[in-house]
């Protein structure tokens, strides 16, 4: 599967920092360079549309302050996602209980971050259908309205979580605590 990681331009620090995490799962993955604007959330959706616009085939989209976690069932619980998967979470801040559909994988909904998701290409036309660039932050539009549309999984355990440090987005520190929300997943 094809791998890219969001990457801002002043943020090269940030790119060699992340290559020994996917170093723990052998995966070659792409910088895909950020666009940047004077509204940091804007910049981000931008940068989400181009690559929802660049999938032609199923593509793993990291966030460059990803995590990755049991990188040794990585392939493994890649492998078991479910045939119609069109959305995978590699982890999330999950809000809702979710329902289980085989041993690693539940029916993702009510789940915000984009560190760590794969997507078909069918999807992306699809997501990029009601993104709107100066609408809901990309995380929010996922999971408002798209969650429910299309066959998007999230997997137990998590494999990606997102580092605790300063956000360009959010222009703070963040701490998104998503490791713990493992526990909506039940069964």
């Amino acid at each position: 599967m094809k791998a890219i990681c969001l990457n801002l331009t002043k943020r090269i620090d940030r790119w060699d920092s992340v290559q020994k995490e996917f170093n723990k799962i052998n995966f070659k993955v792409e910088r895909f360079a950020a666009i940047e604007h004077a509204d940091p959330k804007i910049s981000f959706n931008l940068s989400q549309q181009a690559i929802l616009r660049s999938i032609t085939e199923p593509t793993i989209v990291f966030e460059d302050d990803v995590l990755i976690h049991h990188a040794e069932q990585f392939n493994t619980i890649l492998e078991s996602a479910p045939e119609d998967w069109e959305m995978l979470y590699f982890g999330g801040n999950v809000m809702d209980n979710l329902k289980k559909v085989n041993d690693y994988w539940w029916r993702c909904k009510e789940t915000w971050t984009t560190h760590a998701i794969a997507y078909t290409p069918e999807a992306a036309k699809k997501i990029l259908e009601g993104l709107l660039v100066g609408g809901n932050i990309y995380d929010e539009y996922l999971r408002a309205e798209i969650q429910e549309k299309l066959n998007v999984f999230i997997c137990k355990p998590f494999l990606a979580s997102q580092a605790i440090g300063y956000s360009d987005l959010w222009e703070r520190e963040t701490d998104y605590g998503i490791l713990h929300t493992q526990s909506k997943l039940h069964g």
